[in-house]
């Protein structure tokens, strides 16, 4: 083999079932469209200012064939590859390692939620091709520890093999600091030629940015996942340091925010996502951020909980600076429920935000969960539906109630007997992983299909998703999205 470069290679295998595609960011569902693998894509930045340079090789998105990424690989001679991986990944990435091993001289560098969980299973994926330190697993917040073993050959948060004998070296928990991130990522070139891909039909200017500013949420809802970042973060340190608890949630500043707002418009583009889970956790930082950006003529969204938004000021502030879009996760419209899965949220704040953010012209796209409570009722379900047609709510997300493997929601389907399916082969969108006595796995999955069906297929929605297209190509996108969600099999295709 030809002797390795300096260059660091982020890859992303390639996925034979285009149908079927792990979305690695969010790291809780297929792909509906692309998004930025923003845990690589940091990282790529804080590598670079330590002056280690990395190229990116997404078989994915370049629609690469298996030995057309081998050989893009090959060629790079990497001195080690980086690979992000996420439960819904899990078996292509295990598949891909051995191959990975086999076709360059490099050590594979891998991190993320799922690896952070269940470390061995990626060693084990590559067997003796492992030992003498090939495969590192990094777990937990991954960016200072694999940048010292590059640097330096510090050996901390991570398990590997030392010749042939297993080793594991604790984590040390010394986050990085927000504020020093950087995030000229937005401008590699390899990035600006991928942003072709990240289209979002939340958004009438394409292609759609995103940035997080953030990591970790402070709120003890039992079934969330996070972002992957914030994910991967929490399992290792619940599981080594926080006897059970979460990290600190941590929060860039105004000016770190502004700063990243201003690269994404120097970059080119016309929309932005913001992924943090809760971006909107302060209203002076809210504020002040919204004072920072608002005459970039960016189109922007994001995430947050609907007591964030029942204040006027905040939600004038944010359509002044752009805001046209923010998704909500309120997940059932039942103060009980909401109660039962500790949500720690007064459901009159959503009623009163939803007609602000419509007042200023913010789309809400409100995420809803069947099943989250075994206390649930088709009742309830059915009042749900009828109160996001009463409120007059464009888009709506449906899902059931998943209990992903690291969240106390899973350890307590398994430990109470509703839990019937313990694959990783996870679909929040049409396949039920739980069962209750008055709500079978088999009738939440048809709840799930049928609230599409009665929300989406209305004269008064199809008229307004018409009126609100701006391209032939978010058409094609809605469309296919919409069948996806309401006639394909999900279950069966879960299951493959």
């Amino acid at each position: 083999m030809s002797q390795p470069s300096g260059l660091l290679v982020f890859i992303e295998p390639l996925v034979k079932d285009p149908r079927h595609i792990p979305e690695r960011f969010a790291g809780c569902s297929y792909m509906l469209y692309p998004l930025p693998d923003l845990a690589n894509f940091y990282m790529l930045s804080y590598f670079k200012k330590h002056g280690l340079e990395s190229e990116i090789v997404n078989a994915v998105l370049d629609r690469l064939s298996e030995a057309e990424f081998l050989h893009r690989i090959r060629d790079l001679r990497p001195r080690a590859l980086i690979l992000h991986s996420v439960v819904l990944a899990k078996p292509v990435d295990l598949a891909c390692l051995p191959k990975l091993l086999q076709a360059v001289d490099a050590p594979v560098l891998i991190h993320g939620p799922e690896p952070s969980r269940v470390p061995q299973e990626y060693l084990d994926a590559a067997g003796r091709l492992a030992h003498n330190e090939r495969v590192l697993v990094f777990t937990g917040e991954p960016e200072n520890n694999m940048l010292r073993y590059l640097l330096h050959g510090e050996k901390k948060g991570v398990h590997l093999y030392e010749g042939e004998e297993k080793k594991y070296y604790p984590h040390g928990h010394d986050f990085l600091s927000i504020e020093d991130l950087p995030f000229d990522f937005h401008e590699h070139p390899t990035v600006k030629r991928l942003s072709r891909h990240f289209l979002n039909a939340k958004f009438p200017r394409q292609p759609v940015a995103a940035m997080l500013a953030s990591r970790g949420c402070p709120f003890p809802c039992s079934y969330c996942v996070p972002n992957s970042v914030s994910f991967a973060r929490e399992l290792e340190f619940r599981q080594t340091a926080g006897h059970g608890k979460k990290p600190r949630a941590v929060y860039a500043g105004p000016e770190r925010v502004i700063a990243e707002f201003q690269a994404v418009k120097a970059a080119g583009y016309p929309s932005l996502m913001v992924m943090d889970d809760q971006f909107l956790a302060s209203k002076k930082r809210t504020l002040a951020i919204c004072e920072g950006v608002k005459d970039l003529g960016l189109d922007w969204g994001c995430l947050s909980r609907p007591d964030f938004l029942d204040d006027e000021e905040v939600v004038a502030a944010l359509a002044r600076a752009g805001c046209i879009s923010v998704d909500i996760g309120i997940e059932t419209l039942s103060q009980r429920l909401l109660d039962l899965i500790d949500k720690q949220l007064d459901l009159q704040t959503f009623y009163r935000a939803v007609p602000l953010l419509q007042k200023y012209k913010i789309e809400p796209k409100i995420n809803i969960m069947f099943g989250s409570s075994a206390e649930e009722t088709e009742a309830d379900i059915r009042h749900t539906l009828r109160e996001l047609k009463r409120l007059k709510v464009r888009h709506v997300m449906f899902a059931v109630a998943t209990p992903f493997k690291g969240t106390p929601f899973y350890d307590q389907a398994k430990q109470n007997g509703t839990l019937i399916d313990d694959a990783d082969s996870i679909n929040p969108f049409g396949k039920s992983m739980v069962s209750y006595p008055n709500l079978s796995h088999e009738r939440l999955q048809q709840l799930t299909r049928q609230a599409y069906r009665r929300f989406y297929l209305r004269p008064s929605q199809m008229w307004y998703r018409l009126q609100s297209y701006r391209s032939w190509d978010s058409l094609r996108n809605d469309l296919r999205v919409l069948v996806h969600l309401l006639w394909r099999d999900q279950t069966r295709r879960a299951a493959r």
